[in-house]
């Protein structure tokens, strides 16, 4: 593993002495075009404010944040109105590096105290809390990575797990451990077909697929040093991301077999699959499509800005919406894409390293920032609507997921 990786995923355990200055309240700021937000920073100014449909009202923002106050970072998790930025609730979760899973009325997320919680969408309240006992990382402890399908969720953990556990009670399925205690997983799996896809890193690095229902391997496809990052499945085809030659790997879904490699920067970010593209970034910031057929290279771009140098090195973080590839960059920059072409339709200005993929629903594109901010654009324009400050030292790695606040 290259250095400056090995160095940034190792910040995941050195976020507590990151952050070392007290936590004020929670605040709300309203971001109008031309003014400041409640960081200092300068709110976009390319476009007037923008207006966010009715139908956001029904729908909240759910965000993990980590405030860095320990040892071991203390966290919340917020819901807030997705129209307004209002907050609906919040609730002490403590540290987690883990965008949240939300499913069925129901937030799901791991927390670097071991635990996994199942919280009501509607008012935060705790459902149930299951407890880790295998899968420590000696970088992070046990940070987690939820994704959920049907009646189970599965939530890998940095040193080498995946549980299954059922969504109403909590109750332990299956728990899959991988061999080494230097083996790794960053990223949550992808579940498709009965398989669950797992990318894992160390020495017993690859591409995995477990039975969903036993846990049992189905296949592996061993790669040195593994992959990275979060697979994507689309027409029978997975995507996986390491930090070697072969930097973008096109797998067959049901044997694993290799269809096409292609090599590049070491790329660190999810990979997106589209319409006969498949999008990916890394380190050096730049935005590169891939032909799906053969890997064949179809257009790049170059994102810029100029953000303090963030937490951790991954690239721009990607979401596709129809013909649109939405991106926030670790420049501090969102951009809005042509996904055929690569033209930028704007860009707006976050300010601050963006290190999570987008959100995007009902024409308005939210992201959240390292400097503890959630912020929303315009999908058509990226004019701002409003801005959410967690207060001066928060800190966001974590994505944002938009889902009905009633858990309807």
């Amino acid at each position: 593993m290259p250095e400056a990786i090995n160095q940034a995923l190792r910040m995941r355990g050195a976020r507590a002495s990151h952050f070392t200055q007290p936590i004020g309240s929670i605040a709300l700021t309203l971001t109008l075009a031309g003014c400041a937000t409640s960081g200092g920073a300068p709110a976009p100014t390319a476009a007037p404010q923008a207006h966010l449909g009715p139908s956001l009202a029904g729908q909240s923002v759910y965000v993990t944040v980590s405030l860095g106050t320990g040892e071991r970072n203390d966290g919340l998790t917020l819901a807030l109105n997705a129209q307004t930025g209002a907050l609906r609730w919040k609730t002490d979760t403590g540290g987690t590096g883990g965008t949240p899973a939300v499913a069925g009325g129901v937030v799901y997320l791991a927390a670097e105290d071991g635990s996994i919680r199942a919280l009501d969408a509607a008012t935060g309240k705790q459902r149930w809390s299951f407890t880790r006992t295998v899968g420590i990382s000696a970088q992070s402890g046990y940070d987690g990575y939820a994704a959920v399908n049907g009646v189970t969720v599965y939530i890998t953990s940095d040193g080498g797990a995946l549980y299954a556990l059922d969504v109403a009670t909590g109750k332990q399925r299956w728990v899959a451990t991988w061999p080494s205690s230097g083996d790794t997983i960053y990223a949550p799996p992808t579940v498709d077909g009965g398989l669950v896809f797992v990318a894992a890193g160390g020495p017993d690095g690859g591409a995995y697929a477990l039975d969903a229902t036993t846990g049992k391997t189905v296949w592996k496809a061993a790669r040195p040093q593994g992959f990275n990052a979060r697979p994507v499945v689309a027409g029978g085809v997975l995507y996986f991301v390491s930090q070697t030659a072969d930097t973008l790997v096109a797998l067959d879904e049901k044997t694993g077999a290799t269809r096409w490699s292609t090599g590049s920067s070491a790329i660190t970010s999810p990979p997106v699959a589209g319409d006969g593209v498949v999008f990916v970034s890394g380190a050096d910031a730049i935005i590169r499509a891939f032909h799906t057929q053969d890997g064949a290279p179809a257009w790049t771009f170059q994102t810029g800005g100029s953000a303090a140098t963030p937490i951790f090195a991954t690239g721009a973080a990607m979401t596709l919406d129809g013909p649109t590839l939405y991106a926030g960059s670790q420049g501090g920059v969102v951009y809005a894409l042509d996904a055929t072409t690569g033209r930028q339709h704007w860009s707006a200005n976050a300010n601050s390293p963006v290190d999570s993929a987008p959100a995007v629903a009902d024409g308005a594109v939210f992201v959240t920032t390292e400097s503890g901010k959630v912020m929303v654009f315009g999908a058509s324009d990226g004019a701002p609507a409003w801005t959410y400050a967690a207060g001066a030292s928060a800190l966001i790695t974590s994505g944002p997921v938009v889902a009905p606040a009633s858990g309807s």
